[in-house]
């Protein structure tokens, strides 16, 4: 009786790790998949990650467009703006 008891549990005991490892096997595999598509590679000296380059004119045109929005932002409005928006504040308290 013993010895049953005992081999059933080696047997649970190596089922409970063969999963442990094929779960840990599945996440390596998918981890290394998405870095594949984000252009990261593990290499044997380390991790190689490539970069797509950007052209200067749509570089020129996304600081372009952040300078402007931000200039927008920072301009004063006209004064009837002002005005209505204080008559607003004001009727609210």
């Amino acid at each position: 009786m013993p010895l049953l008891v005992t081999v059933v549990a080696i047997a649970i005991l190596v089922w409970v790790c063969y999963q442990i490892i094929m779960t840990m096997v599945r996440f390596k595999d998918n981890v290394t998949k998405r870095m594949v598509k984000q252009d990261v590679v593990w290499t044997e000296h380390g991790v190689r990650v490539g970069y797509s380059p950007v052209e200067a004119e749509k570089y020129i045109d996304q600081t372009q467009n952040f300078m402007v929005k931000a200039w927008n932002l920072g301009t004063a409005k006209s004064s009837e703006e002002k005005r209505v928006r204080g008559l607003k504040y004001r009727k609210d308290r």
